[in-house]
């Protein structure tokens, strides 16, 4: 007999023998058989398994519509078919034939052994059928119920097994299961303590103090209160232990050092220009960092035409993706790998501040491909490791990972528990939908108006491919976030909405990998839903730790919100993971510098910023709030003049409605100084 196998402990997977992710016809289809599933063997009548799917129809056209769906189902089930046992009285899943998550789930929650519960703990994907929802009232009821109960079975037996790794000190673990607990009750300060004691007990501890602020903002969001006096106490230890760390003898060095000239004593505030290298980099001597650092230069297509260079980017780009999310690896970001395409692998890691750089080459021949790669120690100068693969671009085409773990292994870098998970590439297996990925990506990385809005088409695509994973949703989401921040579409405002629609989408997601919370949480910041911009912006640095706009993204919420001293150490790191990089970083920074007190610093580096882009208005303001926060109303009113030269429309209303600071005090103090150059009102 075949079997019907269903994962219902997350989003629905239907698989048989024969096909490994079933889809079925209609969301009734899906709903029928996960109502018969939950629990297996139990006869439903006709009547009422109509009334719940169908209850805003007759009842005999609810009967018909029941009869077609069953036909629809046992025929998308194929030779599983027979695990549907129906009759003109009632219908019900065989439980010899079909096989639930949920049933073993069951089983083993209730069990006393720390193994019977980590293997409950490895079935739980998320909450029950997630993402499912009909409109229909009696079904939506029942599945509210049943995800409250499965839900309250998992938050004990996850609390349970999370009393049990800490008191073994199995931390990496105890962090494992603590994130599940979480995603079910995210307001259990307790649970929060006990991940952030496993991830101080790694030496996470910047990790650890972002849980804490992430405890705290869901806890004034969600409640009104603010932690408790040993949260508090536990944050004071942890971050006393991170400073103690920090300043013993042979300790990492700080790698955010010497980034901007000037504002490091130690660093010649004049340099030689020198045309060889991008703005940001000419007279910067970047430090390598103490954990394994590494830039992915752009891989060469080497087919002999231009139609695979998006098969080059992809992958490229694959691979970067998942080692953002390694906490114990320093990566550049793409962009910055970008701007030194062309380079050889010494002089753009030298120029990068990295040990070592991952360099490739791709080549097609119809359905196969033989990719180069090989991974070069700066310092030593030669290859340590070095590969070719020649693989079938089909369904199940996996060779990044294979890399992924080359690269991992050759860096002696230790990956967390829960990170592997998390690292390898889990969606895109269907061809058709990878390379519809990748040819969005090669559009994407143009930054450009019509590219961007040709990366959409194709990331839409992605979606209505393999609407089961996050990653067309995400990027789709990226685009209308670009032609609302650049102003690109005819409708700004319009492409927040859509960003911010299509961001919800992919967070909700099994799969989501932190892009898209950095969209959201940008979204919430514009509508001025401060403690959830907070949350989302902190749950993507989470996600993808070295990710350079995670970081950047949730800076500027963080400045916005009042947050300065955090907001400077969130960019400084945006700007370390890409030297390359945007102004606008150099904006928030110049901003978060200046609202903290520091305007000589801030001064320094809205110079910077206009020296990228002398167009730049935020760093005129800061130089002019600068200027005057030092009662020199001279310069000030100079770099004002200088303003309204670039910008003759602007006015400090128009530019007051448009800044989302929490705090009116805030943005009141701002003006004061930009009002002391005799700027416009």
């Amino acid at each position: 007999m075949t079997t019907l196998t269903l994962r219902l402990m997350g989003e629905p997977r239907i698989a048989t023998d024969a096909t490994a992710n079933l889809r079925l016809p209609t969301k009734k289809s899906l709903a029928l058989l996960i109502y018969l599933a939950a629990p297996a063997g139990v006869a439903r009548s006709r009547d009422q398994l109509a009334g719940m799917l169908w209850g805003r129809s007759a009842d005999e056209q609810a009967r018909a519509s029941l009869r077609q769906n069953l036909a629809r189902l046992r025929k998308s089930l194929g030779a599983a078919k027979e695990a549907l046992n129906a009759d003109a009285q009632g219908i019900e899943l065989d439980p010899q034939a079909a096989v639930t998550d949920l049933a073993r789930f069951e089983g083993l929650a209730g069990a006393s052994d720390e193994g019977s519960l980590e293997a409950a703990a490895n079935l739980i994907h998320g909450e029950f059928a997630q993402g499912l929802r009909l409109n229909e009232a009696a079904f939506d009821d029942w599945l509210a119920a049943e995800r409250r109960r499965v839900a309250e079975l998992a938050i004990t037996a996850l609390g349970r097994l999370l009393a049990m790794q800490e008191q073994a000190g199995a931390f990496d673990k105890a962090a494992v299961t603590a994130c599940k607990l979480l995603r079910f009750d995210a307001l259990q300060e307790g649970v929060h303590q006990s991940l952030m004691r496993a991830l101080a007990a790694q030496d996470r501890f910047e990790s650890a103090l972002q849980q804490y602020k992430q405890c705290r903002d869901l806890l004034r969001r969600e409640l009104g209160i603010d932690p408790g006096d040993d949260t508090r106490a536990l944050r004071e230890d942890i971050a006393r232990r991170r400073a103690a760390q920090r300043h013993v003898p042979g300790a990492p060095a700080v790698e955010t050092e010497g980034l901007f000239r000037g504002l490091d004593e130690n660093m010649a505030t004049e340099t030689a220009p020198s045309t060889e290298l991008p703005p940001q980099l000419q007279g910067l001597d970047l430090r390598v960092p103490e954990r394994p650092s590494i830039v992915i230069l752009p891989f060469a297509n080497l087919s002999g035409d231009a139609e695979n260079d998006h098969l080059a980017e992809g992958i490229r780009i694959d691979i970067q993706a998942a080692l953002v999310k390694v906490t114990g690896i320093f990566i550049i970001a793409a962009g910055s790998a970008n701007a030194l395409r062309g380079r050889d692998a010494a002089s753009a890691g030298a120029a990068l501040g990295v040990g070592y750089v991952l360099q490739g080459s791709i080549r097609r021949s119809g359905a196969r491909l033989r990719i180069a790669a090989e991974l070069i120690d700066v310092a030593a100068g030669n290859a340590i490791w070095t590969e070719r693969y020649d693989r079938r671009f089909d369904d199940g085409f996996d060779v990044q990972d294979e890399i992924i773990g080359e690269i991992i292994t050759a860096l002696d870098v230790k990956l967390l528990r829960g990170e592997q998970a998390a690292v390898w590439h889990q969606t895109l297996k269907d061809r058709d939908a990878l390379e519809t990925f990748y040819k969005g990506i090669q559009e994407f990385f143009k930054l450009q108006k019509d590219p961007i809005a040709r990366a959409r088409r194709y990331f839409e695509s992605v979606d209505k491919k393999q609407p089961q994973v996050c990653i067309g949703a995400t990027w789709t989401a990226m685009c209308h976030w670009f032609d609302a921040f650049k102003a690109w579409g005819p409708d700004p405002a319009g492409s927040l909405v859509k960003a911010g629609e299509w961001a919800a989408k992919a967070v909700a997601m099994e799969d989501a990998d932190g892009q898209a919370h950095m969209v959201l949480s940008h979204v919430h910041l514009m509508r001025r839903e401060f403690d959830d911009a907070l949350v989302v912006g902190r749950e993507a640095v989470r996600l993808r730790p070295n990710c350079t706009n995670a970081n950047g993204f949730l800076a500027n919420v963080l400045h916005y919100c009042g947050e300065q001293k955090d907001a400077i150490e969130h960019v400084t790191w945006a700007i370390r993971y890409s030297p390359i990089y945007p102004p606008f970083f150099a904006d928030v920074l110049a901003l978060a510098l200046l609202f903290d007190g520091d305007a000589r610093a801030a001064c320094l580096v809205a110079t910077e910023s206009l020296r990228l882009n002398p167009t730049s208005v935020t760093g005129r303001l800061v130089l002019i709030a600068g200027h005057a926060a030092h009662a020199d109303f001279d310069h000030a009113r100079q770099a004002g003049e200088r303003l309204v030269a670039v910008d003759p429309e602007f006015s400090l209303q128009r530019f007051a409605e448009r800044q989302p600071y929490r705090n009116s005090n805030d943005l009141n103090g701002f003006l004061d100084g930009l009002k002391a150059a005799g700027l416009p009102n």
